[in-house]
């Protein structure tokens, strides 16, 4: 469960960023596209509310709930958000209507993703000044740093172990 200062900071950065993609995580042969998509409102329940574009078959080939993965981001911002979570397309006339305020367009879908893990990532701005330093650091980390999450692998007989 989201404590509330937590949700109330998740919703203040969805609110910021608001632009998102949107994957389906389904293994279902019809699955929603990856799209671009622009959150709404972000609720007190952890619901996250956006439009997708509606797909071109009958929307009784697809589930109404289904595993999702949103990536936030922005141009120009020094941080971003990965939320996990699951979709419903919501088709009742009160919560269009409600989120909304009444806007209803026959080509796009409104959907809710319960946000059930959030990751929150912080890069640090660069430091403009001083260009021959920029340029070093640039330098030593192309040849000589090694990144954190690398990990060898070695392939033998057996199958494959980490180095």
């Amino acid at each position: 469960m989201i404590n509330n200062n937590d949700l109330q900071f998740l919703q203040q950065r969805i609110k910021e960023l608001r632009s998102a993609l949107f994957f389906s995580e389904s293994n279902d042969p019809f699955k929603m596209p990856v799209s671009i998509v622009t959150a709404l409102k972000a609720d007190d329940e952890g619901m996250i509310w956006f439009y997708i574009n509606r797909p071109t078959q009958s929307l009784d080939a697809f589930k109404k709930e289904f595993p999702v993965h949103l990536d936030f981001f922005r141009k120009g911002k020094n941080y971003s958000l990965k939320v996990n979570g699951r979709a419903f397309i919501t088709e009742d006339e009160q919560n269009t209507d409600t989120v909304t305020g009444g806007n209803k367009n026959p080509e796009l879908l409104l959907v809710k993703v319960k946000m059930i893990r959030a990751e929150y990532f912080e890069r640090e701005p660069e430091d403009k000044s001083n260009v021959l330093h920029i340029l070093w650091n640039r330098l030593y980390n192309w040849f000589f740093a090694i990144d954190p999450s690398y990990r060898p692998y070695s392939f033998n007989e057996e199958g494959i172990a980490v180095a």
